[in-house]
C-alpha cells in the first residue's frame, strides 16, 4: 500500500449509505467504491426472498481490487421457499436490528479494514435460485477522501 493510503484515515470523515438497484430475480450483486477515497465497511445488507426449499443458504461477500480479493465474509443460515430474511454483514459489533421486519441472519465482516476506492463488493449466494430475489442491497460505510501531498 501506498503512504498516501495509510495516511488518509487520519483526517476529516463522512458516513454514507450506499445502495444499488435491486438486481434481477436470480441474480447476485456488486456494489461498487467509488474511487478518490479510502472506505470502512461497517455494515453490508440486502434481503433475500427464497423461491424454492433449500436446506442452506450461504452468503459469501468479498472485496475485489481489481482481480485480486481483499477479504471475504461468509454468512450461513436455514430459509425456507417464500421466505423473506434479512441479511447483515457488520464488522465490529455493528448490527443493524430489523427483526421487526422479517427474520435476520447476522454474520461479520472483517474488523476494521480499510480499502481503497476502486474497489467493489460482490455478492455470493450460494444454491442461489432463478426466482430467488435480492432486495435492499446497502452498504453502510465511513470514508475518508484521498488528499493530495
Amino acid at each position: 500500500m501506498s503512504k498516501k493510503f495509510n495516511r488518509v484515515t487520519k483526517g476529516p470523515s463522512s458516513l454514507e449509505i450506499i445502495t444499488i438497484p435491486n438486481p434481477a430475480a436470480g441474480a447476485e450483486f456488486s456494489i461498487p467504491l467509488p474511487e478518490g477515497y479510502t472506505y470502512l465497511i461497517l455494515s453490508l445488507t440486502f434481503g433475500l426472498v427464497t423461491s424454492v426449499v433449500v436446506a442452506v443458504r450461504m452468503a459469501v461477500i468479498r472485496s475485489y481490487l481489481g482481480d485480486r480479493i481483499l477479504w471475504i465474509a461468509l454468512g450461513e443460515g436455514s430459509q425456507v421457499a417464500s421466505e423473506d430474511l434479512i441479511w447483515n454483514f457488520a464488522c465490529g459489533g455493528i448490527r443493524n436490528d430489523f427483526s421487526i421486519f422479517a427474520p435476520i441472519m447476522t454474520a461479520d465482516l472483517p474488523t476494521r479494514v480499510f480499502i481503497p476506492g476502486g474497489t467493489r463488493l460482490d455478492s455470493q449466494i450460494l444454491f442461489l435460485d432463478a426466482g430467488d430475489q435480492l432486495y435492499n442491497i446497502y452498504a453502510y460505510v465511513q470514508k475518508w477522501p484521498i488528499l493530495e501531498d
